[in-house]
């Protein structure tokens, strides 16, 4: 029965893989079609996202993920401009958590600490404000708005180890040395891990060299992605993408 469930999710992610391609390629054809018209800039950017997620119970450190963009831009008056497009980003986070000498959990299952590595991989939708002023043959932009988040794939990993302690004298955790894994779980899909939908505030800054852009930004996720719960994680994402003008 598991090897079925298994399989379900794997055609089902293959099926969530292909509707994104097509989705892409459809955005893309139409985002050109669309820079004909002069009020319309696009713009194809790759870069690098670093994600450490504000959790209420784990200590989080952040790791690095990828994102792909087409971005429109829509001149309006006195150099301002609207912006939207689809960005496909993965956001890659690492937790620990260290039981209190004091809990019950240390005193019931002994001297260990928790790892859970996750994989989140989302489709988003952002729409920002901005202003662009022209330095010298550059040209700086400054936008921001809000953004919506589909989760399309994902996992966590979770890793529990044995160890012995050393204490700061206050009853804080100032080294761990691991002796063995003595338990492993993995959550296959993302909807085991996580919320599908986020939203959240996004801030970025540009430059713009001929038909090369480079762009910087950070995106404030708004909302408890844990399925259930009084336990809160939110997406906190810096961003660095290289890009080129289209049309």
């Amino acid at each position: 029965m598991p090897s079925a469930i298994r399989f379900i999710n794997k055609i089902y992610q293959m099926k969530i893989a292909s509707i994104l391609t097509a989705t892409l390629f459809l955005s893309s054809s139409f985002l050109c079609l669309q820079a004909q018209d002069k009020p319309f800039t696009v713009e194809i950017r790759g870069g690098a996202n670093f994600t450490k997620m504000e959790h209420s119970l784990f200590e989080v450190n952040g790791q690095y993920g990828y994102r792909f963009d087409a971005v429109a831009d829509y001149k309006l008056p006195k150099a301002f401009f609207l912006r939207s497009g689809l960005t496909f980003s993965s956001k890659n986070t690492e937790k620990r958590f260290f039981p209190s000498p004091s809990s019950d959990n240390f005193e019931s299952n002994g001297l260990y600490f928790i790892l859970i590595k996750s994989t989140a991989h989302y489709i988003q939708i952002p729409l920002m404000i901005g202003y662009k002023k022209r330095i010298g043959k550059l040209e700086a932009n400054l936008a921001g708005g809000g953004y919506l988040a589909c989760g399309l794939a994902g996992k966590n990993k979770d890793y529990v180890y044995s160890g012995s302690w050393v204490y700061d004298g206050v009853g804080d955790i100032r080294d761990f040395t691991p002796k063995i894994n003595v338990k492993y779980t993995e959550n296959p899909s993302f909807t085991d891990a996580y919320k599908r939908f986020d939203s959240g505030l996004i801030a970025s800054i540009g430059l713009q060299y001929k038909t090369f852009t480079l762009d910087a930004g950070y995106e404030f996720g708004l909302k408890n992605m844990i399925q259930s719960g009084s336990v809160q994680q939110k997406n906190r994402t810096a961003f660095l993408s290289l890009g080129f003008i289209i049309g």
